[in-house]
């Protein structure tokens, strides 16, 4: 069985400008800057079987190119508590018809996704037992220093690897868009 996903990169000056910014919060595991991805679609475990249908189906998805904003860093919250730092993008109607086309042509094949309301973001930390106003104060401090827009030309199919240090991320395909 492999883990599956499928989502964009950042260019390497905006991960490392991003990862200059990821210290001093307590509980913080931090991303590695080359483990940046914004998920489009997370597809969960399937056989080999399956994983050669999913390289094959998107291959043959078409969609334009565009361009992707960040905006800030912020935070998203279980049960009241700080659990995930990230970088969120401006919502953009190109975006989503990419996805809207990756799960349209992966249900072709009966490929079922996790269905999540989409936020587009960068998960750069998980918190665990972080105070709350130390994410505060950080979310107070932390800017972006460069939020012009940036080109998405492709995207990728990623495996996942589920370690005791995290996961561990492979491009298991990646697809140029036009």
């Amino acid at each position: 069985m492999i883990r599956l996903f499928v989502a964009i990169n950042l260019p390497t000056n905006l991960a490392d400008q991003i990862d200059m910014l990821c210290f001093g919060i307590p509980g913080a595991r931090w991303i590695s800057p080359e483990d940046y991805h914004l998920t489009l679609s997370f597809i969960g475990e399937v056989d080999h079987y399956t994983f050669n249908d999913i390289k094959n189906c998107l291959s043959n998805l078409q969609c334009n190119s565009f361009f992707l904003k960040p905006i800030e860093i912020g935070c998203f919250y279980a049960r009241g508590r700080p659990k995930i730092l990230n970088v969120s993008f401006e919502k953009n109607p190109a975006i989503n018809q990419l996805r809207k086309k990756i799960n349209y042509n992966l249900s072709l094949k009966n490929i079922s996704m996790h269905k999540k309301k989409f936020v587009p973001h960068v998960t750069i930390a998980r918190l665990s037992n972080t105070p709350a106003n130390r994410v505060a104060t950080f979310l107070q401090s932390a800017s972006l220093p460069n939020t012009d827009p940036i080109q998405i030309n492709s995207f990728h199919l990623y495996s996942s690897q589920l370690t005791k240090n995290g996961s561990v991320y492979q491009i298991e395909e990646s697809y140029p868009l036009v």
